[in-house]
């Protein structure tokens, strides 16, 4: 009151109440308790007759709706009458709409009270979710603060059980936004998945939860279990179907296999008729039970695996990878191998696009019984090559070699540290031409401290040895008539002219030998299909990270990681 006499409010004594237990204040009745809704207002509903046609209809609705905040499943019981309304229904008033609008009174005579929400009491919200719709409660000392509940649309209809799930816990964080932003908030939901997926970095949790997962962040909320017959508000919130409600996307399925369109409507219609896959689509849609004893035989295999898998359009996912029906295997596994590489390497190809129970083992047992990588099998071991110290950093040191397979001539230059391989017909095997390549490979890569070759005339001629010197690249050669003192580059070639010789006796085309290649990054590395040994993304030769070396400074320290630019 002080503050208004300084800033010159003036009130009407007449309209003011002043010392009251309670007040009414727009058809609300306010006390110590909290709010609850006019017993006057709600005797102006009760005693209305049954309504005769649809406007009588919206009238009544509309004086129950102002009554929403105090009836947790009003949604639910309006949603016969409700169906009423729509343009395309013919006005008929039925026993089950009578019984509707009865029950609908009779929840509007029933006291509720909703408590004042307190800035200092730790919060709770409650969530569930049903097939169609989600539901939740926020409280206070076990005191109910606010409803709230939404109907889900057609396509979130048919999200995993577990997506479903997690849907609810961003919709009562959002809904709830202005009462626990910036507060330590304890969630609670009946799916017990939710707690453990919850406390992992967001990377290792499935990636169609990734995206929902990043609408929580910015709310300091704990997911807890809790068995969803204790949670009897959320659980019957979920049930409400409102007739509007904002969409809560999940559209971020990457798919990993490169398929045509008629393939997935090819893989759809086979997931539905597999004896195996169709029963568990069903299963993840309408989610899973507590016990694995509870799960039909042919689906406990999936059990250890059932928070990775999810369902999209028609699709079953593991992860991102399309979990493949049986009759659809050999051909698939066939795709896998059409580079006819090892064993790991189509494991490495496939993991990421395809999934079923037992690939590995079908991957192995392709490729051993496969003619033509038998053919160019390597028929004895050999002796060890001598290998070279593993430098520093990418592109430090790198090996050059050329070789030829059916009379065409080829260039490899190849980095230590990461293995990646670079190729080049050459028309001629002059020591220019392969100066000249080099110099395309160093203007994108950068120059490098240290050249390997062998002793062919293109490498030791005068040209050359000017070419090295005058950028700063110190040149080694092996030793003369011994390849295997240069043992990675000559393994580099025999793995690439490998491939190629296979494509060729394949009839296939040569150009995609080099190709044909798993990709677990956005950039082409293909050395990873080369390489025995995994290295970071960062550190490949192309990374942004690594800057041209035009001319490197004398004073530079050999051990410095990165290239730097010093013009003179």
């Amino acid at each position: 009151m002080e503050v208004s006499k300084k800033r010159g409010l003036v009130f009407n004594k007449d309209k003011g109440h002043i010392k009251k237990d309670k007040i009414n204040f727009y058809s609300l009745i306010w006390d110590s308790k909290g709010a609850h809704p006019d017993p006057k207002k709600c005797a102006n509903i009760t005693k209305k007759l049954s309504p005769t046609n649809v406007t009588e209809l919206q009238q009544i609705l509309g004086l129950v709706q102002y009554m929403s905040p105090f009836i947790p499943s009003l949604s639910e019981n309006t949603q016969p009458l409700r169906s009423l309304l729509h343009k395309d229904v013919e006005w008929q008033w039925t026993n089950s709409h009578e019984k509707a609008f009865n029950k609908l009174k009779n929840l509007i005579h029933e006291d509720l009270t909703l408590r004042y929400f307190d800035p200092n009491i730790p919060s709770v919200v409650e969530v569930d979710s049903s097939l169609n719709g989600l539901g939740a409660n926020l409280l206070q000392n076990d005191a109910p603060v606010a409803f709230a509940s939404k109907s889900l649309t057609e396509t979130e209809k048919r999200y995993a059980n577990i997506e479903r799930e997690l849907l609810a816990v961003v919709f009562g964080c959002e809904r709830f936004h202005t009462y626990i932003y910036g507060k330590p908030v304890i969630v609670k939901s009946d799916h017990k998945s939710l707690q453990n997926i919850h406390q992992k970095h967001i990377a290792h949790a499935p990636p169609r939860l990734q995206r929902v997962l990043l609408r929580i962040q910015p709310y300091d909320c704990t997911i807890l279990y809790k068995l969803g017959k204790e949670m009897v508000i959320a659980d019957y919130l979920s049930l409400a179907h409102p007739e509007e409600g904002n969409t809560i996307a999940l559209e971020a399925t990457i798919y990993a296999a490169h398929a045509t369109d008629s393939k997935i409507e090819q893989i759809k219609t086979e997931t539905k008729k597999d004896p195996e896959l169709g029963p568990l689509l069903e299963q993840i849609i309408h989610g899973w039970p507590d016990n694995s004893n509870q799960v039909q035989k042919g689906l406990r295999r999936y059990w250890s695996i059932k928070d990775y898998l999810s369902v999209d359009d028609g699709l079953v996912l593991k992860g991102t990878a399309i979990v493949i029906p049986k009759t659809m295997r050999e051909e698939i596994l066939a795709r896998i191998h059409n580079g006819h590489q090892g064993i790991q390497k189509s494991i490495l190809k496939a993991r990421d696009c395809v999934y079923w129970h037992g690939l590995q083992k079908d991957i192995t047992e392709m490729v051993q019984s496969c003619i033509h990588c038998s053919e160019h099998s390597k028929s004895q071991r050999k002796e060890p090559l001598q290998p070279h110290e593993i430098p520093g950093r990418p592109w430090q040191k790198i090996a050059a070699d050329l070789f030829e397979i059916d009379g065409q001539q080829f260039l490899m230059v190849a980095d230590y540290y990461s293995k990646m391989p670079f190729v080049k017909s050459m028309g001629k095997i002059t020591s220019n031409a392969c100066i000249e390549y080099l110099k395309s490979i160093f203007a994108v890569n950068g120059i490098p401290d240290e050249l390997i070759t062998d002793n062919s005339r293109q490498f030791v001629s005068e040209e050359f040895q000017l070419f090295t010197k005058s950028w700063n690249i110190l040149h080694h050669t092996s030793s003369p008539y011994y390849p295997q003192s240069n043992g990675f580059i000559e393994r580099m070639v025999q793995t690439i002219k490998t491939t190629l010789k296979k494509y060729k006796s394949s009839k296939s085309d040569s150009q995609r030998a080099l190709r044909s290649t798993p990709l677990d990054t956005i950039y082409l590395h293909q050395q990873k299909s080369f390489s025995a040994r995994g290295f970071k993304e960062h550190y490949l030769p192309e990374s942004e990270t690594l800057t041209l070396n035009l001319l490197t400074s004398s004073s530079a320290s050999s051990t410095d990681n990165t290239h730097t630019k010093t013009l003179l």
